[in-house]
Order: C-alpha cells, then structure tokens, then sequence
C-alpha cells in the first residue's frame, strides 16, 4: 500500500480540480477570492 502522505500527493490535484468546478459552477471566479486582501509571495 501507500503511506499516507503519498496518497496525499495523489488526492490533491483531484481536490482541487474538484474545488475549481465548484467555484466555477456557482459563478465565482477561482482566480479572485471575494475575501482575499493580500497575497505573500516568498
């Protein structure tokens, strides 16, 4: 079987894939959170 964390990396391209429709499919745009003030870039 796999550990848990490589069955992580397999589950969260789905998840968010899976969260972007959903975005989309309610008529919110994914790219431009309502809530979302700043972004931290390292």
């Amino acid at each position: 079987g796999l550990e848990e964390w490589e069955r992580g990396l397999l589950y969260l391209p789905a998840l968010q894939r899976l969260a972007y429709h959903r975005a989309v499919a309610r008529g919110l745009d994914p790219d431009r959170p309502t809530n979302l003030k700043a972004v931290v870039k390292l």
